[in-house]
């Protein structure tokens, strides 16, 4: 059995690319966020979704994720709608990964939501990624569009870094001055040492 190896941060902190890394050292991932994305066009989720939220949310494309975005992360009650609908099929895609990546020394879980869903308990270590709010702001409104606002709101729903931090065993930090590939080096040779016994 390989060891679960949980890696947070808040949005823009650079989870994507330190798990890039990792990857390139042949360490599997499964990204939580990308596989809640991905639940959206599953028939079940989808029909989940138009009784709580309405149709108007789909059209011929499929989901309308910024108008579903506007709407949960203004109203903390519906954000935990969407959650109770999405989170059952990540926790079911996270089974079948699990099992089928049972040969590597240890598998990386990335979520944002990873301490505040309670799932960091199922992680035998976890990583935090880290960079200052200026930065990630930046990052994100390059990439999505949003408006500053925007970003800050997503920001106050997700676990702040001293929140997360106690529960975390390894911090990276991703503020363009300390070398990333270093850092995942470093954690991913401990890592090794730890789970050395676990494929005799």
């Amino acid at each position: 059995m390989s060891l679960h190896v949980g890696i947070t941060g808040g949005i823009g902190a650079g989870k994507s690319t330190v798990c890039k890394i990792f990857q390139s050292l042949g360490i599997p991932v499964f990204d939580a966020d990308k596989i809640a994305k991905s639940a959206y066009s599953d028939p079940k989720i989808k029909s989940q979704i138009e009784v709580q939220f309405g149709t108007d949310l789909f059209h011929e494309n499929g989901l309308n994720t910024h108008a579903l975005g506007n709407l949960v992360f203004s109203d903390s009650s519906k954000l935990k709608k969407l959650e109770a609908i999405i989170h059952p099929f990540v926790h079911q895609k996270w089974d079948e990964f699990e099992a089928a990546q049972s040969q590597a020394p240890y598998i990386l879980r990335e979520s944002a939501l990873l301490v505040s869903s309670g799932n960091h308990a199922n992680c035998d270590y976890i990583i935090l990624v880290r960079a200052p709010k200026a930065t990630r702001m930046m990052r994100v409104q390059k990439r999505s569009g949003l408006s500053q606002a925007e970003v800050e709101k997503r920001m106050s729903l997700q676990s702040t870094d001293e929140q997360s931090q106690p529960f975390c065993n390894f911090i990276i930090d991703n503020d363009e001055t300390d070398s990333l590939i270093e850092q995942v080096m470093q954690i991913h040779h401990q890592l090794l040492h730890e789970t050395s016994g676990i494929h005799k």
